[in-house]
C-alpha cells in the first residue's frame, strides 16, 4: 500500500479553489493509499435526501437512496463505518460491477469499506473502497489499519471536499 500524509493532503485540498481538483486530490490519495485503481474508489455527497456520486465519473448522474437497503445509505443513516470482507455473500446493489467500465470486463466486488464523511451536524457523504476479483480469496481482506486509514481520509474530505 502507498503512503499518504493526511496533513499534506488537507493542506493541498484547502489551497485548491476548484471543487473538481479537490475531489481529484482525494480520489488519487484513496487509490494510492489502498493500492486500488481509481474506478474502485467511490465518493458520494448528500443532496436532497439522496447520495449523489461525485466519483467515479461514470456514475455521476446516479444516486443512492438513503435507506438501509444500500450499503452507502446504511453507512450514511447509521453514521458508522462498515467493513465487508465477504461482500459477495451479502445482498447489495451491484452498481459498480455493471456500470463502472473496467479493462478486461466486470469483476464482482469481494471486499468493501464504507465510511461516512463527517460534518458538523452529521454525515455529509460516504467514501467507499472496494477490492474486486473472481473469488473472495483472490483479493486481500481489509484490516483494522485500513479502517483507521479511511476514517482519516473521511475527516480530510469532511473538512475540505464538501465546503
Amino acid at each position: 500500500m502507498g503512503q499518504v500524509n493526511f496533513s499534506d493532503l488537507g493542506k493541498k485540498m484547502a489551497a485548491e479553489p476548484s471543487a473538481s481538483e479537490r475531489l481529484q486530490l482525494l480520489v488519487s490519495a484513496m487509490g494510492i493509499t489502498f493500492d486500488l485503481p481509481q474506478e474502485d474508489v467511490t465518493v458520494m455527497a448528500e443532496g436532497n435526501g439522496v447520495l449523489i456520486f461525485r466519483h467515479p465519473k461514470s456514475l455521476a448522474k446516479s444516486t443512492v437512496p438513503i435507506t438501509a437497503k444500500s450499503i452507502a445509505g446504511q453507512t450514511f443513516q447509521q453514521n458508522k463505518v462498515y467493513v465487508f470482507n465477504n461482500l459477495s455473500e451479502i445482498q447489495h446493489v451491484e452498481l459498480f460491477e455493471h456500470f463502472v467500465p473496467r479493462e478486461g470486463g466486470a469483476l464482482p466486488i469481494q471486499r468493501m469499506i464504507s465510511c461516512p464523511i463527517p460534518g458538523k451536524s452529521g454525515p455529509r457523504g460516504v467514501l467507499q473502497v472496494c477490492r474486486k476479483g473472481k473469488i473472495r480469496d483472490s483479493v486481500a481482506p481489509f484490516s483494522r489499519s485500513d479502517t483507521d486509514t479511511i476514517i482519516s481520509l473521511a475527516r480530510v474530505a469532511g473538512q475540505h471536499l464538501l465546503r
